[in-house]
């Protein structure tokens, strides 16, 4: 089942507005949904994720569609009822095949990134995503040339966008992805900042995102440590008139806590220029 829900909301005096969802949708679009560069995004990591709580998820069934539409190799037209049932059949006996292999591969100790692998033709995916900027994905994925199962996200999104009323939030205030006002007037600004990027880093590993807040602030500063720094660009400020990276009218909370040494480190070797 394809669902969308928004996390947070928010508008700057602008009129920016950035909106950030958590998603559930097949793995099989999840490329698709990656070639959206204005999108920030934490997902489920095949290589972290234990092969019992991946395989759960293994029960993506698609609707079936036929041979490429006349003309076209990208669409497709619909199946009859009797092709659609056998394929129905044939997608079940693949998935149950991936599901036995990968279980014997995990019984032969190898790392679960492989059998994840293997499964994810039929796994669903559970996203983290923000943006400030959906126009061009809603023009191309909401369209009749779209992908079915992208179109019914796409859909889905717009659809929770519009209905959605964003908290306008003053210079100094912080868009911040599951941490509730209470948090944020115990912890602060300063720690509530780590406390929402960790809990949107544990999607990562399919557990649930919230535990204690305490956990979340040292699972936050661990990711600081590490050099993970995607699940800190979901928390920002107003920041208007000005593009920062991939949000418009905000600056992610990325920009202040990844160290410019990391640039310099990986810049590599320069030379004098003789002139």
């Amino acid at each position: 089942m394809i669902e969308a829900e928004i996390l947070a909301d928010s508008v700057n005096f602008d009129g920016d507005r950035l909106t950030t969802f958590r998603l559930k949708y097949p793995m099989a679009i999840h490329a698709q949904v990656n070639t959206h560069r204005v999108f920030s995004r934490n997902a489920r990591s095949r290589r972290a994720m234990k092969p019992e709580r991946f395989a759960a998820d293994c029960d993506w069934v698609p609707d079936f569609y036929g041979p490429a539409a006349e003309g076209s190799k990208m669409h497709a037209g619909p199946l009859d009822d009797f092709s659609k049932s056998t394929a129905r059949n044939k997608w079940d006996r693949a998935r149950a095949q991936a599901l036995h292999h990968a279980g014997l591969m995990e019984s032969d100790g190898i790392h679960r990134f492989f059998s994840n692998v293997l499964t994810s033709p039929f796994a669903y995916t559970d996203v983290v995503l923000s943006s400030t900027r959906w126009a061009g994905f809603f023009e191309q994925r909401i369209s009749d040339a779209a992908e079915p199962h992208l179109r019914q996200l796409a859909v889905m999104v717009r659809d929770a966008i519009e209905s959605s009323v964003p908290y306008r939030l003053d210079w100094c205030d912080w868009h911040l992805p599951i941490v509730t006002r209470a948090e944020l007037d115990t912890w602060g600004i300063a720690a509530a900042r780590y406390i929402s990027a960790g809990r949107c880093a544990r999607v990562s590993y399919g557990a649930d995102m919230i535990r204690a807040s305490f956990d979340d602030y040292k699972l936050g500063t661990r990711l600081q440590d590490a050099g993970h720094w995607s699940p800190f660009e979901h928390q920002a400020v107003p920041h208007c008139g000005y593009t920062v990276n991939n949000f418009h009218g905000w600056k992610q909370f990325r920009q202040l806590v990844e160290p410019r040494r990391l640039h310099e480190k990986y810049r590599g070797p320069t030379k004098e220029v003789e002139r």
